[in-house]
């Protein structure tokens, strides 16, 4: 009987209805099946956890520097010049692992950024763009610190070697420069590892 009445339709109707169940089936798949889908690339996430870990990293490197660069005026003021160059190097070359650190984070940076297209829901994925780019906001104050401490040991340096050049140098305003974009790269690595953590709980 079925059989006979579907017959008896004429084609285009049959054809049109079909389409309609073809639509609506499409529609289904895509509302409710893929777009439930989650997805975070396996190769973001490895590279999300290693710019965690090194900004984790820097952070407590640039927190010791504004601590010994007090320990370094302090002991010059005191006039225990060799002990203070003694720090001066030492920042030097904890300045540079600084420096070698932004360049690892920039390139863990650039891996989640091209796994970020591949994230699903896409609400997750401009989120996780969101937060990248808090991170590189945050290289480009790391660098400018990095920079300004640079300077600031150099002068101390030829303050205590008694460099004409550095005499008059303004030693204060650079430690202003230096305090706030140590606040600045501190508060944007909190902003990334908050919009992080409402990134996990989407999955």
């Amino acid at each position: 009987m079925m059989s006979e009445l579907y017959f008896r339709v004429p084609r285009k109707i049959r054809l049109f209805v079909i389409f309609l169940i073809m639509v609506f089936f499409a529609y289904f798949v895509g509302r409710f099946l893929l777009a439930q889908t989650k997805t975070v690339p396996d190769e973001f996430m490895q590279a999300r956890q290693e710019a965690s870990l090194i900004a984790h990293d820097i952070v407590g490197m640039s927190k010791d520097s504004a601590k010994h660069i007090g320990d370094i005026s302090a002991l010059n003021n005191d006039k225990k010049y060799a002990e203070a160059l003694e720090l001066v190097k030492q920042e030097l070359e904890r300045n540079r692992q600084i420096r070698d650190k932004a360049i690892a984070l920039s390139g863990h940076l650039q891996t989640m950024t091209l796994g970020v297209s591949s994230i699903e829901p896409k609400t997750s994925a401009e989120m996780a763009l969101g937060a990248v780019s808090t991170e590189v906001t945050l290289i480009g104050h790391l660098l400018t610190y990095n920079d300004y401490l640079n300077q600031l040991l150099v002068i101390i340096k030829g303050k205590i070697t008694g460099d004409p050049e550095v005499a008059t140098a303004d030693v204060s305003a650079l430690v202003k420069k230096i305090n706030d974009e140590s606040i600045e790269v501190n508060e944007l690595n909190e902003t990334f590892n908050e919009q992080m953590t409402t990134f996990d709980r989407g999955f």
